[in-house]
């Protein structure tokens, strides 16, 4: 009997042992999978792919359920889908996991920030600073956010945060430029000479093309002028925004707001960053390579149309993410020579793979020769509708969101129906929705937006009805915090409409400096020489000739 038991006991504690391997052994196994897991789903995050994101992070939470930053990440997937009532909860999980995560609690302060509850952003980042003193992101974070506050102390606090982000990353330049520009905004001259004088310790090697205007900040600074030393100061930022150095900086202090609406000047994959030098600007190692064919664009359209979307001859072109899955599709139209009719097509991007037609499913059914198209969201619905400009009438497309497109130009009493040649969406009246205006060789149009699904066409009283216009561009050229409109004409030169708000626009082509541009028929508005200023490119009724407009920073050119 004692043999039996002694037997007994040998054979579970070999079990047991076993047991205890074979655990140590998945456990392992988990923790290599979960690891791939946030891994992959980082990088599917990062390039917007939000449905594999999504999958990832889920399968993540099914072998790891206690993981954190697979709920916060989670998170992130469903803020970028615009799905915050998802996104909150899976903040909530991912706290109760890690109370005290400031890069969990950042992701809540973005929640706040994007849902409209700014004070409730500033209070979750103030307290992730208390308890974490030296967190430059939140510090920074904070500052961005009174940028565009109404709060009454909203400059103080953002000039407070600013040097807070400063002395917690003393080497960092991207908050040290934002506090120059702020500084020399408020007229505090001798306090933005001693900030930028402290550059070049920082960056002892600025790219050429900043050089010159960090030479012009100083001159001017010195030369007590004011407009010129800012005006040369956002040059060199915008100079050395494209650098290595400062996009590395920049990705050091951002919060979730970088993984969320991605950098403004140029976004860097990790191989990029660990191997551009610090003196090289992106711009010189951007390479293009034509992959038309390869993802569906360069298919034949049916019925008769004698062109692609990559050898286009004849109709309108549009690009917007038209089924709101973070990929921007493409609309096109081409001639039909059997029917002397161009023929819209909607491309459907897959996952930036490949593109499919749409044109079934989307229920395009307007006839003519079309001359320009643009997607925009004239309802406010989070849709981009279609507008599109052709031999009479107009039409314009209704998206409900699900792959459908709707024609309610007549309803909307935008269907002009004389022959149009471009449009735009533009926010005229500064009201909070689009406005549409159409060029066309009679007095231009301007429909103004009445939020209920109609327009009003208000192009005369607004000062706007220009004869023979062609290409439009709009920008704020005299950075004055309003939209103004530059329009071509093919008959002569071009004007310039500053918006005097009040629903006022005033010629004031004679004193800007483009009363002799010549006719044109395409107009485009662009920051060419990286300045912060936006300048004109007009090109010629004559093949080959172009005119290049530099904006002198102050509205003229």
């Amino acid at each position: 009997m004692k043999n039996v038991l002694a037997l007994a006991l040998i054979v579970a504690a070999a079990l047991f042992i076993f047991g205890c391997a074979e655990n140590k052994e998945e456990k392992k196994k988990k923790e290599l999978d979960a690891g791939y897991l946030r891994i992959i789903g980082k990088a599917y995050l990062e390039e917007d792919r939000l449905e594999e994101a999504e999958d990832t992070y889920q399968s993540l939470l099914d072998l790891a359920p206690d993981d954190a930053s697979g709920y916060a990440n989670l998170a992130l997937v469903f803020m970028k889908q615009n799905n915050f009532k998802e996104a909150e909860a899976k903040i909530k999980q991912a706290l109760k996991k890690a109370p005290e995560n400031p890069d969990i609690r950042m992701i809540s302060a973005k929640y706040f920030e994007l849902t409209h509850q700014p004070d409730l952003a500033i209070s979750e980042l103030n307290g992730i600073i208390e308890k974490n003193p030296g967190y430059a992101k939140a510090i920074y974070t904070l500052a961005g956010i009174y940028e565009n506050s109404e709060h009454q102390n909203a400059l103080a606090n953002r000039e407070k945060y600013l040097k807070l982000s400063i002395e917690k990353a003393p080497g960092n330049i991207v908050p040290r430029l934002d506090l120059i520009i702020l500084l020399l905004k408020k007229g505090d001259y001798d306090a933005a000479t001693a900030q930028l004088e402290e550059l070049p310790k920082i960056f002892p090697e600025f790219p050429k093309e900043a050089k010159e205007f960090y030479s012009k900040s100083l001159a001017a600074l010195h030369a007590a002028n004011g407009i010129g030393a800012i005006s040369a100061v956002l040059s060199f930022q915008n100079f050395m925004k494209v650098t290595a150095h400062y996009q590395s900086d920049l990705r050091n202090l951002e919060g979730p707001n970088g993984i969320l609406a991605g950098l403004s000047v140029v976004s860097l994959s990790d191989f990029n960053m660990m191997h551009a030098q610090t003196d090289e600007s992106i711009l010189d190692r951007i390479r293009f390579l034509d992959v038309s064919a390869n993802m569906g664009l360069n298919s034949s359209p049916e019925n008769g149309a004698t062109s692609t979307v990559g050898d286009l001859k004849s109709g309108a072109f549009a690009l917007g993410d038209s089924d709101g899955d973070g990929y921007v599709d493409v609309y096109f139209s081409v001639l039909s020579s059997q029917k002397n009719t161009t023929r819209g097509q909607l491309l459907q991007n897959h996952r930036g793979v490949w593109f499919e037609e749409q044109n079934k499913e989307a229920g395009f059914n307007h006839a003519g020769q079309e001359t320009d198209a643009l997607f925009g969201d004239f309802d406010n619905d989070g849709n981009l509708d279609l507008y599109v400009v052709k031999d009479g009438p107009n039409a314009l497309y209704k998206n409900d969101g699900k792959g459908a497109f709707t024609n309610l130009a007549a309803k909307a009493k935008v269907d002009d129906p004389e022959a149009g040649i471009k449009s735009l969406f533009l926010d005229a009246d500064h009201d909070g929705d689009l406005d549409l205006l159409v060029t066309r060789p009679g007095p231009a149009l301007l429909y103004r937006n009445n939020a209920d699904g109609t327009f009003t066409e208000v192009a005369a009283a607004m000062g706007l009805a220009l004869t023979n216009a062609t290409g439009a561009a709009f920008a704020d050229f005299d950075e004055d915090g309003d939209l103004d409109i530059f329009m071509a004409n093919a008959a002569g030169p071009g004007t310039l409409f500053t918006n005097d708000r009040h629903g006022k626009f005033s010629d004031i082509t004679a004193s800007s400096g483009l009363k002799n541009t010549g006719a044109a028929n395409t107009v485009v508005a662009a920051d060419y020489n990286n300045d912060g200023f936006t300048d004109l490119l007009l090109l010629s009724n004559t093949p080959g000739k172009a005119s290049l407009f530099k904006n002198r920073g102050d509205g003229s050119f």
